[in-house]
């Protein structure tokens, strides 16, 4: 979605700034929590299984974690929570959790071993729309909501509107917004 400024309210293509060209991270998760814990793990948690309390032999989750005065690891973790709903789902939803270091993900000493920025030069950006529709990667398959479903609809036919407009001597660059007056 990188190709896509989302500010309007309206998922509209970016306009490219070469001095601030768009751009996909790439997060290795394993090595992430690598390196946050200290080297002890090359592992992945979901939520509910983020502590272990020793004396209890038991694990805790993040919201016993939250009344805690300190989560116990310095970093941010990758957890894989539970797809609990459909855009969780289409977006395989990974989520970070950070620790007492409230450093940025990307501004991190460390951050070379797992994380990494792909730009998205301007001579890529047709490319990169192509590629995107081609594999079938729309809004509503990332965002499988209302929302989303009526972004996917607008973009489909907005050719077809236009004309329909043009050949009916109608001219309207905006949708219209139905008032309940």
């Amino acid at each position: 979605m990188a190709l896509h400024d989302f500010a309007s309210g309206m998922a509209q293509p970016v306009v490219i700034d070469e001095k601030d060209p768009p751009c996909v991270w790439v997060l290795n998760p394993y090595e992430l929590n690598y390196c946050s814990l200290g080297g002890k793990e090359l592992d992945l948690y979901t939520p509910k299984n983020l502590g272990w309390n020793a004396k209890e032999n038991t694990y805790y989750g993040y919201s016993e974690l939250l009344l805690e005065k300190s989560i116990g690891w310095k970093g941010p973790v990758a957890v894989y929570p539970e797809q609990r709903n459909d855009r969780m789902q289409a977006q395989r939803g990974w989520f970070t959790i950070h620790g007492d270091d409230f450093t940025p993900i990307d501004q991190r000493k460390d951050k070379n071993k797992f994380l990494r920025q792909v730009v998205i030069p301007s001579a890529a950006q047709s490319a990169a729309h192509e590629f995107l529709k081609d594999a079938g990667l729309e809004l509503f398959v990332l965002f499988p909501d209302l929302q989303g479903l009526a972004e996917h609809l607008t973009r489909q036919y907005a050719a077809e509107r236009k004309e329909f407009l043009a050949r009916s001597g109608q001219v309207r660059t905006k949708p219209r917004r139905w008032s309940p007056t």
